[in-house]
């Protein structure tokens, strides 16, 4: 009805939803969005109701969808079914960016959607049993974090390349960067509301995650406030804004959190130079491998001189690696070593300045200076042995004649 019940035009029938309706909700902010709620399902027009589309993008595909409702403060729309509890389909603004344009793509080949706000909630284990498995049905949660969504329009999928997020403080400076492979239609991304880290750590050893091969380290959490998001997609740009609070329950001081962030800063340089010391002794320990692989099937006294001498390295490299993770302990099960390692004090700060919304105190300092001294003293004894044992292995292994084609020419 649009004259508040005087007529009626009929807007659903067999034709077009499957099932008797339970329910209706049009969007008050964008009227052209409307929700039906079937005894088999849920569904969805752009059209004010001219059209329908079965929504199946994970909700049940056949299920009674009993009751509707659209919270506006964060645009979620709720639903309550017989039998299969209740739903909540997360943020429906992408939904009325295409209603607006009566459900088709906007023209510009990037689109970006207004973003919710976002909290820094503190999320603690709750107390019972810690781990369930089957005991107990929990269903899943809203992702952590800032929710980035756009809209691609792009139907030539050989040209579907990497999405670039990049986020802007208000000060104009870019502290985050993103990257997705994006699908034709509506894209989110989500921002953990971190920063990035101030210094550049090794990707070597890092394993699965991002399918664009991209990895920009995450330094500490980012500082509450407005920050502007420009999606690039080609040659186009898009761009919003997104509001990020600290979680209301707690009281936080911005000073605080700026000198806090200037302590992780902080720590982030001496990890990267720890990191950095013990990327030469992993560097090292490949070579050995190496070595040993080649040699072992090469019988003359030179290779057995090399052997052994990577033997002797090895003993001198795994020594050396004591320095930052302690001897290696024996024993059945967890085995716990009973004094602080050099990596054990390297982390203690950041555990104590994370787990705390105040400004570093004396406890944080302290250990950072520990941490330092006992940085400083093993990084010194990677040194004597790069300038030592493992120098002297690298001048034997250059002087040493070995031909790994010697099998092949007796052949």
């Amino acid at each position: 009805t649009a004259n508040l019940g005087s007529t009626f035009t009929q807007i659903a029938d067999d034709s077009k939803v499957w099932g008797y309706t339970l329910s209706i909700k049009q969007d008050i902010e964008v009227p052209n969005l409307v929700f039906l709620g079937t005894e088999y399902g849920l569904y969805v027009s752009f059209d004010k109701a001219k059209t329908w589309n079965k929504w199946e993008n994970g909700y049940p595909k056949a299920v009674s969808t009993y009751d509707l409702a659209i919270q506006e403060r964060e645009a979620d729309l709720v639903i309550g079914t017989f039998g299969r509890s209740m739903w909540v389909l997360d943020d429906i603004r992408p939904l009325r960016v295409l209603a607006q344009n009566n459900g088709k793509l906007p023209e510009s080949k990037i689109t970006a959607v207004p973003s919710s706000d976002a909290y820094q909630a503190e999320i603690q284990q709750p107390h019972g049993e810690r781990f369930a498995a089957n005991g107990k049905y929990a269903a899943e949660n809203r992702e952590f974090g800032g929710r980035l969504s756009f809209i691609i329009n792009e139907a030539d999928t050989a040209k579907l390349d990497t999405v670039t997020v990049s986020i802007f403080n208000e000060a104009g400076k870019q502290i985050r960067t993103l990257k997705t492979l994006p699908v034709n239609g509506v894209n989110r991304i989500n921002w953990s509301l971190d920063r990035k880290s101030t210094v550049d750590m090794d990707n070597s050893r890092r394993r699965g995650g991002r399918t664009t091969g991209f990895f920009e380290p995450s330094g500490g959490d980012a500082l509450p406030g407005t920050y502007k998001v420009v999606f690039a997609f080609q040659e186009v740009e898009d761009e919003t804004s997104i509001n990020v609070y600290s979680d209301p329950r707690i009281k936080v001081n911005m000073e605080d959190l700026k000198a806090k962030e200037v302590f992780m800063k902080k720590l982030e340089g001496l990890t990267s130079e720890v990191s950095a010391s013990t990327e030469k002794l992993d560097n090292a320990q490949k070579t050995i491998d190496k070595v040993l692989a080649i040699t072992k099937d090469i019988d003359n006294e030179d290779a057995k001189a090399l052997i052994k001498a990577a033997k002797e390295v090895k003993k001198s490299l795994d020594k050396t690696r004591e320095a930052f993770d302690g001897p290696t302990l024996e024993g059945q099960g967890i085995v716990r070593s009973l004094y602080p390692t050099t990596m054990t004090m390297v982390s203690l700060p950041r555990r104590y300045a994370g787990s705390s919304y105040s400004a570093p105190g004396p406890t944080e300092m302290r250990l950072f200076d520990q941490a330092r001294s006992a940085a400083d003293e093993a990084m010194a004894k990677v040194e004597l042995f790069m300038n030592g044992d493992w120098k002297a292995f690298e001048e034997k292994v250059k002087a040493t004649p070995i031909d790994i084609f010697e099998e092949v020419k007796k052949n």
